[in-house]
């Protein structure tokens, strides 16, 4: 009979192992086994064993490979250790642990197994089950409980599938995967979770598996601590420091090479964040996981400088949160569960619908109304977070998912204006799904109505204060609703890739919206060409009288993206939205444009590279946006192929730049870039490309 710590080490299969340490080492250590370099140091005992592998000691106590020990100098797990148990795993000796005296009546190291015989597989879920939930509790301490129990309600039922001796679990709903490896109990279990939230996500798996199985977790009575008034705790100022950390471990490497294992790591760092009470943090750290893996991918959608620009917002981000000192603010925390108000009543006007996607996985529906009495845009979401159900998307989602009772996407917008009883409203402008709302359809709005004369932006200056709001961390409106006094037609840009739109204030001032041309957006940038055409041609559709825009933010700069238009016609209102709603027959978009669109097109459809839209015309770039530009091309292309000592030739250009703000009083770029010059590198790299951005975002025209 084997002893536990064996027992331990032969239920590590490779994907435990490659968990443990890495899949390199683990390919490592499998060309130590098959070269013959793995032997016993000393007979083993019912404590442990000890390994000779490739000239260096191992030694493997009760703890399994996890609390193994190495004589050579390499830090964590070595690829001697993994070798050490991949050689024992695959011994027809098994060595002798028992306490009788059989285990002393041979002269190998074990009692001798028949040939190809092994050691039945244990059932690891039965065990998983048999587990004492008091103990495993108390066992993962107080901080640990804490932290499962506040995420546990979101975790989402668990997919269990065991192999051998393992059980991996998964949870979709955190995008999370762990090992419960057989006699390893919640200190033997493996997952790439950082460290410091290993051990709250371990046990949350756990849990999960008890209550899919009709054992629910004794989680405390008492009501969870809030979060102390002092600013993080040790255990989250050591995350801080380990995400930030990956974040500038990755510049330094370069996101035009990025190692395999970059997305996955990014991943369980946003799953860690959940655990750890950032869920801003998180949401950032997924995106950018998303954006990471299709760099490694080749895709054309792809955009180094878009990662480089999320990398620096998570850094300056922790570097807030870590600063921060206090309680901790909310915008800068997040919030894993928006807070509603009950019992409001609303009459709202429906502004369409818009469809979206993130890097990172999650997709959603977005149904924006107009509410006269706080004078915004409020909205209602239907989403799925980082991929999870697959059967959710742009069709079902508007014919069948459901708002409040009896009430889908589509239908809501038909009907046009609503009134809803007992909303929950959340003070960032987000509605309730469901619960004991209830909606009751109202006469439409006339474009005389004094509520839509007052709605919105109808002057273009006031319009860019607003969003300049958003700049930096800072959140700003997600939606914008516009007015325009007059339209022109939408252009095609084939050198920028992007169908821009010009619209005319009451001051006759221009803005001028874009839709980047890209094949997720095809169907829209089609129907706006149509529905714009109908509102012009012998008035099939009437008159446009309003727009609804998404605010969009990359590479430092902001446009406004249309999503749904509203009409006027026989006096009435009625939006329609872009990404659903078929234009009248008669106003088709013409062969000509399609022809172009398809052209333009074709490049991505074959997954050939393309050149990146610029959301802003260079022609219209200020002074101050071309030297912050410049500045942003040097620390991009340092980030992006990780040379961070800049040229002399890049030290003049930064330097040409640094001169113009101190002469234009930017003190904070002059001493950033001070900062970076004296000492090029990752960190301070990401610090000046974030106030960068951030400027260039203050000093965008958004059209």
């Amino acid at each position: 009979m084997s002893p536990p710590w064996a027992a331990l080490c032969r239920n590590f299969d490779d994907d435990a192992l490659a968990t443990l340490a890495s899949t390199g080492l683990l390919r490592r250590a499998a060309k130590d086994v098959e070269a013959g370099k793995v032997a016993w140091d000393a007979p083993p005992s019912p404590a442990g064993g000890t390994f000779r592998v490739d000239g260096q000691l191992v030694a493997i106590g009760e703890k399994g490979p996890a609390g193994a020990a190495c004589d050579c100098p390499a830090p964590g797990i070595c690829k001697h250790v993994v070798a050490a148990v991949l050689w024992l795993r695959d011994q027809d000796v098994v060595p002798g642990g028992g306490d009788g005296e059989d285990n002393t009546a041979h002269d190998g190291p074990g009692d001798v197994v028949e040939a190809g015989q092994r050691m039945a597989a244990p059932d690891v879920l039965a065990e998983v089950l048999a587990l004492d939930r008091a103990a495993v509790l108390k066992a993962a301490g107080r901080a640990a409980v804490r932290k499962a129990a506040a995420l546990f309600p979101r975790a989402g039922p668990p997919a269990c599938e065991a192999s051998g001796g393992t059980l991996r679990i998964t949870l979709p709903e955190l995008d999370f995967e762990c090992r419960y490896i057989g006699a390893g109990g919640l200190a033997g279990m493996v997952s790439e979770g950082v460290a410091s939230s290993r051990k709250a996500l371990h046990l949350l798996a756990l849990a999960a598996v008890w209550q899919q199985h009709g054992h629910a977790a004794p989680w405390p009575a008492e009501a969870m601590p809030a979060a102390p008034a002092t600013g993080p705790t040790a255990a989250e100022r050591e995350f801080l420091a380990h995400a930030d950390g990956s974040i500038l471990e990755a510049c330094g490497i370069g996101w035009s090479h990025l190692p395999d294992i970059l997305p996955a790591q990014l991943r369980a760092l946003g799953t860690s964040a959940r655990i750890e009470a950032f869920p801003r943090l998180a949401g950032m750290l997924r995106e950018l996981a998303g954006t990471a893996a299709l760099l490694q991918r080749r895709d054309p959608h792809a955009d180094e400088r878009e990662a480089i620009g999320l990398a620096a917002r998570i850094h300056a981000l922790c570097t807030a949160l870590d600063g921060a000192t206090g309680e901790i603010p909310a915008r800068l925390r997040g919030s894993e569960r928006r807070t509603f108000s009950d019992g409001a009543t609303l009459e709202l006007l429906a502004l369409g619908a818009h469809w979206w996607e993130r890097r990172g996985g999650a997709r959603g529906l977005a149904v924006p109304f107009w509410d006269p009495e706080g004078r915004t845009v409020v909205q209602a979401v239907l989403a799925r977070r980082d991929g999870a159900d697959r059967t959710f998307n742009a069709a079902s989602s508007w014919s069948i998912g459901q708002l409040w009772q009896g009430v889908t996407c589509e239908r809501a917008l038909a009907a046009g204006a609503w009134s809803l009883r007992d909303a929950r409203l959340s003070p960032d402008g987000r509605i309730g799904i469901g619960g004991a709302t209830r909606a009751a359809a109202l006469p439409p709005w006339a474009e005389d109505d004094p509520r839509w004369q007052a709605a919105g932006f109808d002057d273009w200056a006031e319009l860019g204060a607003a969003l300049r709001t958003g700049a930096g961390l800072e959140s700003g409106p997600s939606y914008v609703l516009l007015r325009p006094a007059s339209h022109e037609t939408p252009q095609l840009h084939e050198a920028r890739q992007v169908l821009a739109w010009p619209l005319r204030d009451r001051h006759d001032n221009q803005l001028v919206l874009q839709v980047p041309c890209d094949t997720a957006r095809r169907v829209r940038i089609e129907n706006l060409d149509a529905w714009t055409a109908a509102g012009s041609t012998d008035n099939i559709a009437g008159t446009v009288v309003g727009v609804v825009a998404a605010v969009e933010r990359e590479a430092g700069a902001g446009w406004l993206e249309p999503v749904s238009l509203v009409f006027s016609r026989n006096g009435r209102l009625r939006a329609i939205a872009l990404d659903f709603d078929t234009p009248p027959r008669a106003a088709q978009p013409n062969p000509g444009f399609l022809a172009r669109l398809a052209r333009l097109l074709r490049p991505l459809a074959s997954l050939e590279p393309a050149a990146t839209a610029d959301p802003i015309p260079a022609a219209r770039a200020s002074a101050h946006a071309q030297r912050i530009g410049a500045v942003l091309a040097v620390l991009e292309h340092h980030c992006m192929t990780g040379r961070h000592a800049p040229t002399a030739r890049e030290r003049q250009q930064v330097d040409a730049a640094r001169r113009f703000w101190l002469a234009t009083g930017l003190d904070v770029l002059v001493r950033a870039t001070d900062t970076w010059l004296a000492a090029p590198g990752a960190a301070n790299a990401l610090m000046l490309v974030h106030l960068c951005r951030t400027a260039l975002e203050l000093d965008s025209r958004f059209g």
